[in-house]
């Protein structure tokens, strides 16, 4: 797992929905473009690897 980036730097981020297929719960997925998908953890069931994205970027200058 990578180090936490500080909050301070200005990174590149994706804001994307996405899907975790261990639970099937979807959420807007906000995260720099360097972390890789198979590294996120599933806020609802708190597994790692089993999330995709579902397709639809999100453009980062709108509310959700």
């Amino acid at each position: 797992m990578k180090e936490p980036t500080p909050i301070e730097s200005n990174v590149p981020h994706i804001v994307q929905e996405v899907v975790c297929l261990s639970c099937i719960s979807r959420w807007i997925d906000v995260r720099p473009e360097s972390v890789w998908l198979k590294d996120i953890v599933c806020p609802h069931c708190g597994e790692t690897g089993f999330v995709i994205c579902t397709g639809q970027i999100m453009p980062a200058d709108e509310e959700y």
